[in-house]
């Protein structure tokens, strides 16, 4: 059985056009992380839970079929139900949560052919906070504060590879490259 994590997750936004978001582990070893990324920044990944700007609907509506599966309650907020069904198989089915005043996804669980969920990410409280308001940033005893400066870039810095991508599924981009430890590098795509 996967393990359940449970996570507060702060985003806002400041007045030279940074935006954080907070990502704290709410159980098992504290974690603290904390993510800087220029408003300009479109690319995929940028931001967590949101949309890409790079896929538009035009767009996956190659990739996908949609099903509205009606409405439901999700942190307490009313939400739509969507189903994106893959019209290949290179890609699993995703049930999305979409809330009806905001456009956040609330919940997204991405399943298996015989509709067995192998991720599921749920929000269970939303607040959306006034410009003037203020996150909660104070650390608790015993956590760890990472920061990760995002720039503004698809992590780009990795010199040449000594390989080349022969094939990737139609839809499917870069969505991150770094050089790991001991000289491994890691190219992720996704669509």
């Amino acid at each position: 059985n996967p393990s359940l994590q449970s996570f507060r997750i702060e985003q806002w936004q400041n007045n030279e056009g940074v935006r954080y978001e907070r990502l704290l582990l709410l159980n098992g070893p504290s974690a603290d992380i904390l993510r800087q990324t220029q408003v300009a920044c479109n690319h995929q990944g940028a931001s967590v839970g949101r949309a890409s700007s790079l896929m538009t609907m035009n767009h996956l509506s190659n990739l996908y079929m949609f099903e509205l599966r009606g409405a439901e309650r999700v942190a307490g907020r009313h939400a739509t139900a969507v189903l994106a069904i893959p019209k290949d198989s290179h890609r699993h089915s995703t049930l999305f949560s979409v809330d009806n005043d905001t456009g956040l996804i609330l919940k997204r669980w991405l399943v298996d052919a015989e509709a067995r969920a192998l991720e599921r990410v749920q929000f269970v409280d939303l607040t959306i906070l006034s410009s003037d308001q203020k996150p909660y940033l104070q650390k608790e005893e015993g956590q760890h504060h990472g920061v990760i400066n995002a720039g503004c870039e698809i992590a780009s810095d990795v010199t040449v590879h000594p390989w080349i991508i022969g094939w990737v599924p139609a839809g499917f981009i870069l969505h991150q490259r770094k050089q790991l430890e001991e000289g491994i590098d890691m190219l992720m795509y996704s669509d």
